[in-house]
C-alpha cells in the first residue's frame, strides 16, 4: 500500500500502527540493552575459547535489530506526515511526535553499538 493514500488517522488508531510506533520507539534501547548485557556475560567465554568473531555476530545481530527500530520510526513518521510535530492533541499529531522522536532515539542507540563496537574491532579485548 502506497503512503500518499493511506489515511494517517485511521492506521494509528489500529493495533498495527500503535505497534509500528512503539516498536520504532523502544526496539533500538532494546537492542543497545542486549548488546551491552550480552557482550559482557560472553567476554570471559570469548577470551578463553578464542571464538572473538560471536562478539561482531552479537554486535551485527543488535545492529539490525537496531535499524529495524529505526526503520519503523522513519516509516511511522512519513505515514503521519514528515513535518515537526505540533502542538495538536489529535492521534497525527501524537503519532508524529512519538514517530520522530522514535527515529531521534533509534539513531543515537544505533551509533551507541557502534561506539561500542569500535574498541572490539580495533583493539584485542582479551589482551591483558
Amino acid at each position: 500500500m502506497r503512503l500518499e493514500h493511506q489515511d494517517p488517522a485511521d492506521y494509528f488508531m489500529h493495533p498495527k500502527g500503535i505497534a509500528a510506533l512503539w516498536a520504532g520507539l523502544l526496539l533500538a534501547p532494546l537492542a543497545w540493552t542486549l548488546h551491552l548485557g550480552i557482550g559482557y556475560a560472553l567476554v570471559d567465554w570469548l577470551c578463553e575459547s578464542g571464538h572473538g568473531i560471536f562478539y561482531h555476530l552479537l554486535t551485527l545481530a543488535t545492529l539490525l535489530i537496531a535499524a529495524g527500530g529505526l526503520y519503523l520510526a522513519w516509516h511511522s513518521w512519513r505515514i503521519a506526515g514528515p513535518q515537526w510535530p505540533d502542538s495538536g492533541g489529535d492521534p497525527v499529531s501524537r503519532s508524529r511526535f512519538m514517530a520522530l522522536s522514535g527515529l531521534m532515539l533509534s539513531g543515537f542507540f544505533t551509533l551507541v553499538i557502534i561506539a561500542q563496537w569500535l574498541p572490539a574491532l580495533f583493539l584485542d579485548p582479551c589482551s591483558k
